[in-house]
């Protein structure tokens, strides 16, 4: 592919500026401290570290040394119950569950009395022409013009009745004026029943808001249940996490504190002409090996923290620190067929599809009953009368009665029948899922189970792995200092020590966390 003139021109200058910019850079010396990374053998390592020392010194004075912040330092309970009150995504569950419970008491004020009042004016106007006399054509009947206004007023009362019924208590009058000569007023008190007898008139039918309500808040409280579980177990979780994050710290002090004096030691016997330059260096290694994982310890502690702010919903910038600095530690028997009977019952998540089903199962009984056609029963009663006042149009010395029946079925009735096969598949659903979930429940208890069977005998072998370390490290000092071992047996112990003591730590807060997991797993205490 060829450029064109103009194009090429601007890439050959691009490519000498970028040229010239690279010259002045390999001119210049290197400012703030960079470092040029390249090949490790031609690496300045002393410039290396000055610009490391620039932004973190080994030894901060008192006047580099940022700013002390406050810690907080929380007791488990204190935890658990900061977690409770503050962390968001519970706090967003259970505003669910209020939303919901709200939900309740609206749907039931269906069935309140509703009272209320119309009224309604018209009014109208003709012209009578005059009449005249065939024989005469004289006007015997003058023109004339009548009007007639009627004002209708009436206060009713309707209750909705959970037979699915719509009972209306009325009381209405009427007033003519014709012409303003002829005044008629009649009162009328009546009650009116209109009964559905197949579509409609279930009291599940009538009620299924109420009910679907009353399920929607179960299922909330069920979530919010399920979601203290969690932030319950979460919240211990992290919260020994940052105290084996703090003891790991203090393990890897101590072996640093091992590898200062074995330097020393090592500097003194190569001064009496009893060790190698080489000892000194290997010790020298250790040091640094260690003091990487000092550091990589540190910034584990201060993760833990942000988790363990996170969890419990504080500030994400606010140090939060256990009060504590041991972990309990205690052993269960296994009762793994119990457990997993204990969480099939209780855990929230099981309770909530059972009431999904139990919706489900009343959607499918509405929509079946859809598929009736409508047969309603009408009634109506009323007493009224008519005079030219008004008092006495209340006497109410006449009857007035209706009664009928009122039936209608859509051609096919096809929309209610595939709304009720809908229904019915969505009632399968949930049973397919509320099967789905206690699968997966059963496994989670016993993979949990598993899992503390492995920490146990974990546990058991970093037990002795760590007196095994300790006696080997004994020997090694003892030989070294006899002058018929070098001091790379002292470095191989510690490290072995080391290791030994963290995956001890580890385990043990492993199973600490596991038996925090295993009860919310189950939704009880061991």
């Amino acid at each position: 592919m060829r450029a064109t003139g103009r194009t090429g021109a601007c890439l050959v200058a691009w490519i000498g500026i970028a040229g010239m910019a690279s010259a002045v850079d390999e001119a210049r010396p290197f400012r703030n401290g960079a470092v040029t990374v390249g090949d490790v053998s031609e690496l300045d390592l002393e410039q290396l570290r000055r610009s490391i020392e620039r932004v973190q010194p080994a030894t901060p004075s008192a006047a580099a040394s940022p700013l002390v912040v406050a810690v907080r330092y929380l007791d488990l309970e204190e935890a658990l119950r900061t977690a409770l009150e503050s962390n968001l995504s519970l706090q967003i569950v259970a505003l669910d569950r209020d939303e919901a419970e709200r939900e309740v008491p609206a749907t039931r004020a269906f069935f309140h009395p509703t009272p209320g009042f119309d009224y309604l004016a018209s009014g109208s106007e003709t012209v009578n022409p005059a009449v005249r006399d065939p024989g005469t054509g004289l006007i015997v009947t003058p023109e004339r013009t009548a009007s007639i206004v009627t004002q209708v007023a009436g206060a009713f009362v309707r209750q909705e009745i959970p037979t699915g019924a719509t009972l209306t208590l009325s009381a209405d009058v009427l007033r003519q004026d014709a012409s303003g000569t002829d005044l008629r007023n009649e009162g009328v008190a009546s009650v009116e029943l209109r009964q559905p007898l197949m579509r409609g008139g279930r009291t599940y039918v009538a009620t299924r808001p109420i009910r679907d309500a009353s399920y929607d808040l179960e299922i909330q409280e069920a979530r919010l249940q399920a979601e203290i579980l969690r932030v319950s177990a979460d919240t211990q979780v992290a919260y020994y996490n940052t105290i084996l994050a703090a003891r790991l710290i203090e393990v890897t002090e101590e072996a640093v504190a091992r590898d200062r004096r074995l330097i020393e030691a090592s500097q003194a016997l190569f001064r009496a002409a009893r060790a190698t330059r080489r000892d000194v260096v290997s010790a020298q290694i250790r040091l640094s090996d260690d003091l990487a994982s000092l550091a990589l310890r540190r910034a584990d502690l201060d993760r833990a923290r942000l988790d363990l702010a996170d969890v419990l919903g504080l500030p994400i910038g606010e140090i939060v620190q256990p009060a504590e600095s041991t972990v309990p530690f205690r052993t269960v028997e296994f009762q793994v067929d119990d457990w997993v009977g204990r969480a099939l019952a209780q855990r929230p998540e099981i309770l909530e599809l059972r009431t999904e089903l139990e919706k489900a199962e009343l959607g499918v009984r509405v929509a079946g009953n859809d598929v009736l056609p409508k047969l309603d029963l009408v009634g109506l009663y009323g007493r009224g009368d008519n005079d030219d006042t008004l008092l006495r149009a209340f006497d109410f010395r006449g009857d007035r009665w209706e009664a009928g029946l009122q039936f209608e079925i859509p051609f096919g009735n096809v929309a209610a029948r595939e709304r009720l096969s809908a229904a019915r598949i969505a009632y399968r659903r949930i049973e397919r899922r509320l099967t789905q979930r206690e699968r997966s429940i059963e496994f989670e208890v016993r993979d949990e189970a598993i899992r503390l069977r492995e920490n146990l005998e974990d546990l058991r072998a970093q037990s002795t792995k760590v007196e095994k370390a300790r006696e080997k490290l004994e020997i090694a000092v003892a030989r070294y200092r006899l002058g018929i071992a070098n001091n790379l047996d002292i470095t191989d112990a510690q490290t072995d020590l080391l290791d030994a003591e963290t995956s001890l730590l580890s385990a043990v807060v492993d199973y600490v966390n596991g038996l925090a997991r295993l009860e919310a797993r189950i939704a009880g205490p061991l």
